[in-house]
């Protein structure tokens, strides 16, 4: 098993390392760090992480896409405003765009060598994260999330791996082992499997309020699972215990979004809401340990947030000493 961590070459975190890959490299030998699962910011600053380092590519995700991809201009119009913001926010105004995007990252995932990428299996429009009233199911979403795959990506090894993630929305939950074997065989391309995300497990149980009773819930879930736990090929550790915020009322948070007339300004507030219930905290509790130990994944990635780098090696010290790595 591989030990990782989340990175971005966005420039803000590259100053956290003095814009030296030297520095990276100390940061990740210090804190007992294998590799690196990178997400992309364009190509600046690309050349200063240490390539042999990177492991996984986290590929680009549109929380709202669905209807995008099944053409509904009218929806999209209420959503957005008009075809120019369409364009700006999917990169064209025809599902090709999204295709020959995720054509273009798993390129830079060969040339990286990376062995892994992640694709979010999920959608949802930005006033549904309030209301939870959703438009599509979890099949709608990943019936049409195995057709963007299966155009992106073919049915021919290219030698990475395509990892399914999980998360608390429409989609890929976990939550039904049917429907979550199902969506695997509608994959064409062979080398494939699944990211399983800890904290966005956690936010399906909105009755969570400790990380001991956390572990319980994620065992159970992993052993309905039955053998399609094999597929589980990495993890996101992390810990959001946000299940009190998600059941109150988020009515006037909604009617602040709906207020707002310029959708940039409604896609940043929705954002906010969405960092109170997606924590990226470490998880301290040692019964993560047995989680980890029963699924024995390839990947383990600490996937936190953390504002500075002090916070950062903190949070890897909490979840180093969870795991009984001291």
């Amino acid at each position: 098993m591989k030990y990782m961590i989340n990175l971005s070459n966005e420039k803000n975190q590259l100053a956290w390392f003095q814009n030296d890959s030297k520095h990276i490299e100390s940061f990740l030998d210090r804190n007992r760090i294998d590799g690196i699962e990178l997400i992309l910011h364009g190509s600046e600053g690309l050349e200063l992480i240490p390539q042999q380092r990177v492991l996984g590519l986290h590929l680009r995700f549109w929380p709202m896409w669905l209807d995008f991809w099944q053409g509904d201009e009218e929806e999209l119009l209420k959503q957005f405003d008009s075809l120019d913001n369409i364009q700006h926010f999917y990169g064209g105004l025809t599902r090709e765009s999204l295709i020959n995007h995720y054509r273009e990252e798993f390129r830079q995932a060969q040339e990286l060598a990376a062995e892994y990428v992640v694709f979010h299996v999920s959608h949802v429009q930005m006033e549904h994260i309030y209301t939870r009233q959703y438009c599509y199911d979890d099949w709608d979403v990943m019936k049409a999330a195995a057709e963007v795959a299966n155009a992106a990506f073919g049915s021919t090894d290219r030698g990475v791996t395509i990892l399914f993630e999980n998360l608390w929305w429409p989609g890929l939950t976990f939550l039904d082992p049917q429907k979550t074997e199902a969506f695997l065989q509608l994959i064409d391309y062979p080398r494939k499997g699944f990211m399983l995300d800890i904290s966005h497990l956690m936010i399906t149980n909105c009755n969570l309020r400790d990380e001991e009773g956390a572990c319980t819930y994620i065992l159970e879930t992993i052993e309905a699972l039955g053998e399609l736990k094999k597929y589980i090929r990495g993890i996101h550790l992390n810990k959001s215990l946000s299940g009190e915020y998600l059941q109150q009322s988020h009515k006037n948070k909604e009617q602040k979004l709906r207020s707002l007339s310029n959708v940039w300004e409604r896609y940043m507030e929705a954002r906010q809401h969405i960092i109170q219930i997606d924590q990226h905290l470490p998880f301290a509790h040692p019964g993560i340990k047995e989680i980890i130990e029963l699924v024995a994944p390839d990947y383990l990635v600490y996937e936190l947030l953390a504002d500075n780098l002090t916070n950062l090696e903190r949070f890897i010290a909490v979840q180093n000493k969870a795991l009984g790595r001291l």
